[in-house]
């Protein structure tokens, strides 16, 4: 219920795997017995994400568009997309616990509706 409506819904959902994603193969959460956590809010039409993790010693960055994920390469789109979908996104914490989290406001056009 509480994305029920939620405009930019197909964004949110991706949002959301991405930074599971980078949670599992970027941090401890990925190791056995690793965990994460996802919350999600709503209010006033807007809506934020963040999934928590176990952190790890290097900081979530964009990915260099050029340098870093070529048209062939299987990583590094991740936050690049998460950048492009929401209308920000950061991230606070340290080798031990991390939040990375992404705000959508109603003012924020969905890729979708661009193409």
């Amino acid at each position: 219920m509480l994305l029920f409506g939620c405009p930019v819904l197909d964004d949110v959902l991706l949002t959301v795997d991405e930074l599971v994603v980078n949670a599992l193969r970027h941090t401890r959460s990925g190791r056995p017995g690793g965990t994460f956590a996802v919350d999600i809010v709503s209010w006033g039409g807007s809506f934020a994400v963040a999934v928590t993790d176990e952190g790890a010693p290097c900081e979530p960055a964009v990915a260099d568009a050029d340098a870093d994920a070529g048209d062939d390469a299987e990583s590094g789109r991740g936050l690049r997309t998460v950048s492009l979908l929401a209308s920000g996104w950061g991230w606070f914490g340290n080798d031990r616990s991390r939040a990375v989290a992404a705000l959508f406001t109603p003012t924020a056009v969905s890729l979708g509706e661009i193409a």
